[in-house]
């Protein structure tokens, strides 16, 4: 149990996760986009240790973990996010496979709960995510990933979850995000 009693398990930081891209995605402001950004990625990392410690895996079984979670591309891209933007760079002997990150403007069309599409289309502050091999990923991408990501883990390690539409939620106008998990 986390000392803030909302947080028991890993769904509940999943769903956390969900908030968090949520507020990404639908904030306006660059300042506020970062801020999301980072709290997002952080979030995405304690997620990896919460499944750890409520599987109990220790020793090879926890390194298999570990490597379950390295190896995919867009976990490991929140990891480095969130490690080089609390320590201002990765660890000796870490390497990325980051590029760049870079502020952009982005057109979206905002798509309300129901999945009503609004006929307007918008600019808003975003970012993309550059890889050393050239390869570009939007915000929209990203988030559907890792999100999609954590899916297959929690599957994977019989961990409760949430239907696959469940992360749709994050690009939703005005949709509250709440714990409901098939078990």
């Amino acid at each position: 149990m986390s000392i803030i009693q909302t947080y028991s398990e890993p769904i509940d930081i999943y769903v956390k996760l969900v908030r968090e891209g949520q507020r990404l995605w639908s904030s306006n402001c660059p300042d506020d986009k970062s801020d999301h950004l980072f709290n997002f990625c952080v979030t995405s990392l304690s997620l990896r240790d919460w499944c750890i410690k409520h599987l109990g895996l220790t020793g090879n079984d926890r390194n298999l973990f570990f490597n379950v979670h390295s190896s995919d591309r867009y976990l490991k891209y929140c990891s480095d996010i969130a490690n080089m933007s609390k320590h201002l760079t990765l660890d000796a002997g870490r390497t990325t496979n980051i590029a760049s990150l870079d502020a952009v403007q982005s057109e979206v069309a905002r798509v309300l709960p129901d999945g009503v599409s609004l006929s307007d289309v918008i600019s808003k502050p975003s970012f993309c995510l550059v890889d050393i091999d050239g390869s570009q990923v939007d915000l929209f991408y990203f988030l559907f990933q890792v999100l999609s990501s954590w899916e297959g883990i929690f599957k994977k390690y019989n961990l409760p979850y949430f239907d696959d539409h469940f992360k749709a939620a994050v690009f939703l106008e005005s949709h509250r995000v709440y714990r409901t998990p098939n078990k």
